[in-house]
C-alpha cells in the first residue's frame, strides 16, 4: 500500500504531462520485473522489497481513471469511471475467490 500511494501521486502528475497511454506503458515496463523477480524471493527483507515495487503496479487505476475522464461525455463520465472501477475491483475479488 505504501508503493501505492506514492505512486498514484506521482502519476497523476504524469498523466497530466504526456497523457494515461504512456502512463500506462510506464507503469507496466517498471512494474513488470518485480512481479516476475517474486519468483526468486527467499526471505522476508526480499519480499517486502518485491511487494513494494508490485504495489506501485497499483497506480494503473489513476490511468484509468483519467482516460475514461477525457474519453466520455460529462453526462457519462462518472458512470464510465464507476464501471471502469468496479470491474476492476470484480477481477481483483474474483481472483481472491477463485484461488485457493
Amino acid at each position: 500500500v505504501c508503493g501505492a500511494i506514492a505512486a498514484r501521486i506521482g502519476m497523476g502528475a504524469f498523466v497530466d504531462i504526456v497523457g494515461p497511454r504512456y502512463g500506462t506503458a510506464a507503469t507496466m515496463l517498471i512494474t513488470a520485473p518485480a512481479v516476475f523477480c517474486m519468483a526468486l524471493v527467499n526471505d522476508y527483507a526480499t519480499f517486502t522489497v518485491v511487494r513494494f515495487f508490485i504495489g506501485c503496479s497499483l497506480c494503473m487505476f489513476v490511468c484509468c481513471q483519467f482516460w475514461c475522464g477525457t474519453m466520455f461525455n460529462v453526462r457519462l463520465v462518472g458512470t464510465a469511471n464507476a464501471i471502469a472501477g468496479g470491474w476492476g475491483n470484480m477481477g481483483g475479488g474474483a481472483c481472491h475467490w477463485i484461488m485457493p
